[in-house]
């Protein structure tokens, strides 16, 4: 659909680009910052097209443990209240980040840099729980 309206693919990422500075750079700019950051977790998902927009970006990927991860959601008011909840909600999320990795992974790089913030405040990831009744493990991805 989009594409009817605007063939070139250049000029629409330039009106996308100029928005969301413009959106972003002006609340950055009434709390007195030079640059902003746009810290939603999902747009892992979209870097491809995010380092399309914004060419000169840099990318910084902090890798959170998923219990971390859930447990933040049900603190927040537009997650899923339950434990089910958040996890029927992250599951799709992750596996297609899992199948996208790599080809993520390319398109940010050499601009990327990946960080494990609970390895240098609290040391290793708590150790995953076995047996009945444990959480289902995401299978690794290839490679």
């Amino acid at each position: 659909m989009v594409a009817r309206y605007f063939p070139d693919r250049a000029e629409l990422t330039g009106i996308l680009r100029e928005f969301t500075a413009g959106l972003f750079g002006a609340a950055a700019e009434a709390a007195g910052k030079r640059t902003w950051c746009e810290k939603t977790p999902f747009n892992l998902l979209s870097v491809p097209f995010l380092l399309e927009l914004f060419s000169e970006a840099a990318v910084v990927v902090i890798l959170r443990h998923p219990v971390h991860v859930a447990a933040s959601h049900l603190n927040q008011p537009w997650a899923p209240s339950t434990v089910q909840g958040v996890l029927g909600w992250l599951e799709p999320v992750y596996r297609r980040w899992l199948a996208q990795r790599p080809a993520l992974l390319a398109a940010s790089e050499p601009r990327s840099r990946r960080f494990r913030p609970y390895h240098s405040i609290t040391g290793p990831s708590p150790p995953r729980p076995r047996g009945p009744g444990a959480p289902a493990r995401l299978p690794r991805p290839p490679g």
